[in-house]
């Protein structure tokens, strides 16, 4: 199974790509500001968020923005501490800039990354796998539209369930969202939360997925607590945060 380091390397992989930055860039302790522009190979969450990213990590802050935007950036965002460019004040004066090209934010999510040391597996549980062709019998199935998300642009690659007496209570699948990092999602039986069972599938594909090569991801609102206690207990790990953009309506 992959170590802590190397999924970080290929996080970084992908980040770079959709950052349009040298992957350098995201070991070094400087904020960064890059040329925003559309790649194919990008994160498929980023596809219309065609003017502004940013995101915070390991300390830093990093910005991918239309040329337009530069001379603000750099006065306005990249002078301060990462750490507190997600403060509302500061997501405020960025959406009112943005409003003045007619865009706005879209979302603020949080995104984590699997620690294999702390992954919590429970081999006592009997769960049932399904491959990218099995997966096909559950579209239009609104019990799974975290888990599988049926679109050719990011196909549904693995699935797993938990059954009891025959019937699926959870299910936890992962698409390819982008070369490196694949995005994960999670279903739970209303009747059956709370009970150990997201966190027991979310860590069962992340250990199948991580001993395939594939390094999941795992993302959610900034406000969407119970989500975010699925990937900690999981044995994720905060990575980044990011924030996105999108054109007004």
């Amino acid at each position: 199974m992959m170590t802590r380091k190397e999924i970080i390397d290929i996080a970084y992989k992908q980040l770079s790509i959709d950052y349009h930055s040298d992957i350098n860039d995201f070991y070094s302790e400087k904020n960064v500001l890059t040329k925003r522009k559309m790649h194919p190979n990008q994160r498929k969450d980023l596809w219309q968020s065609c003017v502004f990213n940013m995101m915070s990590i390991q300390g830093k802050s990093v910005v991918s923005s239309k040329k337009e935007l530069f001379s603000w950036i750099e006065k306005e965002i990249l002078p301060k501490q990462a750490n507190w460019i997600f403060d509302f004040y500061m997501l405020r004066k960025i959406d009112q800039k943005l409003k003045s090209i007619d865009y706005e934010i879209d979302q603020v999510l949080l995104h984590y990354l699997p620690d294999p040391e702390r992954l919590k597996l429970d081999s006592t549980k009997q769960v049932t796998w399904f491959d990218e062709q099995e997966i096909q019998q559950f579209k239009g199935d609104s019990r799974f539209d975290e888990a599988f998300c049926f679109d050719p642009d990011a196909p549904d690659v693995l699935g797993v369930a938990y059954l009891n007496q025959n019937e699926i209570v959870g299910m936890a699948g992962v698409s390819r969202d982008s070369n490196y990092l694949y995005q994960m999602g999670v279903n739970i039986d209303e009747k059956y939360r709370h009970q150990g069972i997201g966190t027991m599938l979310v860590s069962q594909l992340t250990s199948r997925l991580l001993n395939m090569g594939i390094v999941p991801f795992y993302k959610t609102s900034i406000s969407h607590v119970n989500s975010s206690n699925v990937a900690i207990k999981s044995g994720f790990f905060l990575a980044w945060v990011e924030v996105t953009s999108k054109k007004i309506k």
